[in-house]
């Protein structure tokens, strides 16, 4: 079963008399342990294509199947209930709690709806520190941590309640080639480990060998 399946999705905004397209008809499929780099100049839909995906924003029209749910037309509440337990996000700011510990910033995922215990939890996000290298620095709060480590914090809080899909949104815009680097070969490993499935938005294409496939987009509109 494909991790994400948008069929002839379309996204409109009204400004005024106008109509603005921001997705036009986009159709897009991901296996279920792929990882699809999405390129293209700014203002061209990646991130409404990744907000759609994760059920952030709805569609004004079109299909959106996420792990076999079709979520195109979920209410609010169904949306906030999808997005707790099937897909993992981390956005271009990192967006970490600034006066809660790295653990503390991944086992806080468990607190909106995860089915761990307290101290299941905290094993959970011990061991995903660990495995990004980030043993040492749990009780570490993220003004303490490099734009690297806080990076790799985000990508543990995506990770914390397994879910089927991760969605990634420009993760080495604020890093320098080398660390871009570590932190797509982090990416990659994780969730090839895990056979979960990715969409990363990326406008760095020296990034983009790290996915098994590149899709572009451009006003809207996917090209393969």
């Amino acid at each position: 079963m494909p991790a994400l399946q948008l069929t002839d999705v379309r996204k409109t905004y009204t400004s005024g008399d106008e109509e603005i397209v921001a997705l036009d008809h986009a159709t897009l499929e991901v296996g279920d342990d792929e990882i699809v780099a999405l390129v293209g100049p700014s203002g061209s839909g990646k991130t409404t294509l990744l907000s759609i995906s994760g059920g952030l924003l709805t569609p004004s029209e079109g299909k959106v199947v996420v792990g076999g749910k079709d979520i195109s037309d979920y209410s609010a509440k169904e949306l906030t209930a999808f997005r707790r337990g099937s897909v993992g996000f981390v956005f271009q700011a990192v967006n970490l709690v600034p006066f809660l510990t790295a653990r503390e910033n991944l086992s806080v995922v468990n607190d909106f709806g995860g089915e761990r215990s307290r101290k299941e939890a905290k094993e959970r996000a011990d061991k995903l520190l660990e495995e990004l290298g980030l043993g040492k620095r749990a009780d570490n709060l993220p003004n303490q941590l490099s734009g690297g480590e806080r990076q790799r914090v985000a990508i543990g809080r995506a990770l914390m309640n397994e879910p089927a899909l991760v969605l990634i949104d420009e993760p080495t815009s604020a890093l320098d080639t080398k660390m871009g680097e570590q932190v797509m070969e982090l990416i990659a490993s994780e969730v090839k480990s895990r056979s979960t499935a990715a969409v990363i938005v990326t406008h760095d294409t020296r990034m983009t060998h790290y996915a098994d496939r590149t899709v572009s987009i451009t006003d809207g509109r996917l090209e393969a």
